[in-house]
């Protein structure tokens, strides 16, 4: 089968690019990844780069430049969800095989060819590239539809052969070239095929094995023998079973160990174990191995290499990320990572004071790792929040601050209480609260949320007791939702008002008001809203997230699009209803997303809203909901999937996290937290340097500023008005031409014409 196909490059330029080293703020219209660059699977090396590659993304490092960079969906790559990756020092590329068989390939200066003859194929099955195997001028690929060849000088797909058996795909896991040989594994056993046939008419051999075909991890040839790693994820127990003819067969040496991967230079092996790596000579005998990097503590060796730099290995760890070594002086290893979250699994971003927290959530029915990853300063840090008591903690949901103390909410183990180090003070469970449960003992803390008074507001999913509240001075008091015993409840909201609301399973729902006394029920006022015309006609009674914009109005994502309460006091009244807003499109009256499920929304500093439909990507309306100001698609985007769980803001800078079914990552919008008074306008960048070609942004403005920019003799250039706190200029005066070198003036006033500020900045050609 041969597949012509027209190759889309990508270059590595203009705002998609992301920073050699580290994190910076980005200019607005621009996006930014926040993928896990410590952590890898792969490792290699070409023309003095070490490559480091996991489902995210690869990190190169220069060697000779001492500098690093990340490529992924956001500046280079087509996709997320890597499952293979390897490179070639003769060919000059490395290759990048994902779970649905595209192909991305990588030149020496990380220019981009994406091949995607193999993902649009009509073909039908599990496609994932899972190994990369380089032969003179072709690469096999192993995949799950079977064998395939791609040419290494045009980038075609040359022959596919399905290796099917008894009708169904081969679905191939790993394999072996040896001399002319294919040895390779699947979930149907062990086969042995030469390439000759391969390709014409294949006939492969079986062979015998009597371990559990699903656990081979790896098969590899030393000293002209084939091996195969047999894996026991469940208790670190490994085995080698060696091949005796037509049959392999398990051996004691390395028997009961973690082994991770095989590697081969000469007669040579080195041995990836999770927390060593060693080498052996051809009769077996230890040479010498790695127990530690640098001086830092701890391994996770992934998979180790022989380096094409005589004397070093290259690993790819779970602890440090990529790391340079030497049998000879471990100590000076060199570990390379780009601070990001350690894990790509997140499904709750918060924005609090200036810092942004992200947490993989979870529910009754999931047991996620209790990490907590917070960006500061435009660094991630990564935090584990187990307790020395308390090993089984999963499952982070939301994160308050009050004064210098962080409150970490777990859905099943009450909640964490750090210090503005995120190290942990105190670990509250709800038998501590007297807190009643439901009948299975499972205690689902769902929301936290911290008022003025520094009132710590629970939201408890099945209980007894759906809010709870912790004073200051540790008093607690419970509340039962009215009318509704041990409800499933989610997104708890505390409005400006001082009010809770949250929603509840199937039932819409319900705005509770505290009174003045917190502690006591007796001021109390409950009102569930529903889809029922007699309780407030909601839009739909599942309910999937709440967001208050700037003039404190309600607007509430449910199944069935957008309601808005605009004075939340009035759902006491009578004859109170939810609003829905009414847009036009294509000479047609709707409700606004009345079609869509609304998973989440943020608010800008312009009181847009950001709104994030189930499976459709991300959208921008404007603060009233009469317009669509922009849609991002992972088509059409850097926008890494259309499955969107949560949203935030950092107001202060206009920057919008998006939390994905694929990761996190950022897009810098042109809105920022409008300023109370006009008294410093703040420019970036400043001085414009010869080809930039971003915008230029004036934050510190007031809500609507008015913001002129002239020349040094006073002539008009460019005027706008500000989104929130922030206007922007492309460069270019009113004719659309770029403007000279030279100082350039720019004034702003209030709306209200009651102050202004006036500041300069320097062009340079």
């Amino acid at each position: 089968m041969r597949v012509e196909v027209s190759m889309k490059r990508i270059v590595l330029l203009g705002c998609w690019l992301l920073p050699l080293v580290g994190l910076a703020q980005p200019q607005v219209g621009s996006w930014r990844s926040h993928l896990p660059m410590g952590i890898f699977d792969w490792v290699d090396e070409l023309d003095g780069k070490l490559y480091a590659a996991n489902a995210f993304g690869v990190m190169v490092y220069d060697r000779e430049e001492e500098s690093k960079q990340s490529l992924t969906k956001i500046n280079a790559l087509s996709q997320t969800r890597i499952s293979s990756f390897a490179c070639s020092e003769q060919h000059g590329l490395c290759v990048v095989g994902y779970d649905n068989g595209n192909l991305d390939i990588l030149g020496t200066n990380n220019e981009v060819t994406n091949q995607p003859a193999i993902q649009t194929s009509n073909i039908v099955g599990n496609k994932a590239v899972r190994e990369i195997i380089f032969q003179d001028e072709i690469a096999l690929l192993v995949t799950g539809i079977g064998l395939i060849q791609l040419d290494l000088s045009s980038y075609n797909i040359l022959e596919y052969s399905r290796l099917g058996f008894n009708g169904d795909d081969a679905n191939l896991q790993t394999a072996i070239l040896e001399r002319d040989s294919l040895f390779f594994a699947t979930p149907n056993g062990l086969f042995a095929l030469h390439l000759d046939q391969a390709f014409t008419n294949p006939d492969p051999v079986a062979l015998s094995f009597t371990g559990n075909i699903q656990k081979v991890e790896q098969v590899f040839s030393w000293k002209n023998d084939i091996y195969l790693l047999h894996r026991n994820e469940v208790d670190g127990s490994d085995t080698l079973y060696q091949r005796n003819g037509l049959s392999f067969e398990p051996i004691s040496w390395l028997a009961g160990e973690e082994l991770r991967w095989f590697d081969v230079q000469e007669d040579i092996l080195l041995v990836t174990g999770r927390v060593e790596i060693r080498r052996f000579d051809e009769e077996r005998n230890l040479i010498d191995e790695i127990t530690q990097f640098w001086a830092e503590p701890g391994m996770d060796a992934r998979r180790a290499q022989f380096s094409a730099t005589e004397n070093e290995i290259v690993v790819a760890d779970g602890v440090h990320g990529a790391v340079i070594a030497t049998f000879g002086d471990q100590e000076n290893s060199v570990l390379i990572n780009i601070s990001s979250p350690r894990s790509g699994q997140i499904g709750v971003v918060e924005a609090e004071d200036g810092i942004i927290y992200a947490m993989p959530g979870g529910n009754d029915f999931t047991f996620n790792t209790p990490y907590l990853f917070q960006l500061s300063d435009q660094e991630w840090s990564t935090e584990l929040l187990f307790t020395e008591e308390d090993q089984s903690i999963r499952n982070p949901v939301d994160i308050a601050a009050y004064e210098n103390r962080k409150y970490v909410a777990f859905d099943g183990h009450g909640y964490i209480v750090l210090n503005r180090n995120n190290e942990i003070i105190d670990h509250i469970d709800f038998p501590e609260t007297r807190m009643e449960d439901d009948q299975d003992a499972y205690y689902g803390l769902r929301d936290i949320e911290i008022d003025e008074d520094g009132n710590i507001w629970m939201l408890n999913n099945r209980s007894l007791s759906t809010l709870s509240v912790l004073d200051q001075d540790d008093n607690w008091s419970n509340f039962a939702a009215e009318g509704f015993p041990q409800p499933s409840v989610t997104d708890l909201l505390l409005h400006s008002s001082g009010m809770l609301v949250f929603a509840m399973k199937d039932q819409g729902m319900m705005v509770y008001d505290p009174g003045e006394d917190v502690l006591s029920p007796q001021d109390d006022r409950w009102a569930n809203i529903t889809s029922s015309p007699a309780s407030g006609s909601l839009n739909n009674n599942t309910v999937n997230c709440f967001v208050e914009d700037r003039d404190g109005e309600l607007w509430i994502g449910t199944d069935e699009g957008i309601g808005v309460i605009y004075n939340l006091e009035q759902v006491f009244e009578p004859n109170f209803s939810v609003q829905k807003i009414i847009v036009r499109q294509d000479g047609f009256n709707g409700y606004l997303f009345e079609s869509d499920a609304v998973i989440s929304m943020a608010v800008d500093g312009a009181d847009r809203k950001w709104v994030a439909p189930r499976g459709a990507g991300l959208f921008l309306i404007s603060s009233d909901g009469q317009e669509q100001l922009l849609h991002f698609t992972e088509e059409e985007s850097p926008l890494l999937d259309n499955n969107i769980s949560d949203l935030a803001m950092d107001p202060s800078t206009g920057e919008l996290f998006i939390a994905t079914e694929s990761g996190l990552l950022s897009y810098r919008s042109d809105a920022t937290e409008p300023a109370e008074n006009l008294t410093e306008i703040k420019v970036f960048p400043n001085p414009v340097k010869p080809g930039y070609g971003g915008n230029i942004t004036f934050t510190g403005l007031t809500p609507d500023s008015y913001v002129r920019v002239t020349d040094a003799a006073g002539s008009l250039v460019f005027e706008t008005t500000s989104q929130g706190g922030t206007a922007t200029w492309n460069g270019n005066n009113a004719q659309g031409q770029r403007v000279p070198s030279g100082v350039y003036l720019v004034f702003g006033a209030t709306r209200e014409g009651t102050g202004g500020a006036v500041a300069k900045v320097l062009f340079l050609d």
